[in-house]
């Protein structure tokens, strides 16, 4: 077990038994959807991930009685 610690440690980077240093998490600041039908659904969403920013489009497809994504793009 110790040599499997060591080996996740040097792969990720960091120093076995060392903590590694706190990651800022991402946030979501909006979402905005539109029902292009009533069966599917467009939204935009915009992460905050410290001082940068990311765009996410999601498109979402009903299914019988589930939503599927069956499109999903960031940049």
């Amino acid at each position: 077990m110790r040599r499997r610690a060591h080996l996740v440690a040097r792969a990720g980077g960091h120093q076995p038994g060392l903590a590694r240093v706190q990651a800022v998490r991402p946030r979501v600041h909006s979402v905005h959807a539109c029902f292009v039908t009533h069966d599917v659904v467009e939204c935009g969403v915009h992460v905050r991930h410290g001082e940068r920013s990311r765009a996410l489009a999601v498109r979402f497809e009903r299914s019988q009685q589930h939503w599927i994504c069956t499109a999903l793009d960031f940049a």
